[in-house]
């Protein structure tokens, strides 16, 4: 169905996704690695949890496989400007890039 849409890119996962409404909910794409089954859950900015089972390899493999362009969006360490914000320091975005 997405193949039939023709899409050119791919913008993946998403601004408030990435975010979350305070910085232990951020997504982190690191933990979205490896076995779907061992991933580790988060709650998200809409007020449910996510089993994080489509990661980034699987983003990356279904570009890939439609042949399109991927922008991916990443935390700045900067939380969800739409709530209190949180900012992570310069020397602990390491998690996050």
């Amino acid at each position: 169905m997405l193949q039939g849409l023709s899409p050119s890119f791919l913008r993946f996962p998403g601004g408030c996704f990435v975010e979350g409404f305070a910085i232990e909910t951020a997504y982190r794409w690191k933990k979205t690695i490896g076995d779907p089954t061992e991933r580790i859950s988060h709650w998200t900015l809409w007020h449910y949890r996510t089993t994080n089972g489509l990661g980034f390899h699987e983003y990356l493999q279904m570009a890939e496989d439609m042949g399109i362009e991927l922008i991916f969006v990443v935390d700045c360490g900067l939380t969800c400007q739409g709530r209190p914000g949180e900012l992570v320091s310069m020397d602990e975005l390491d998690e996050w890039v």
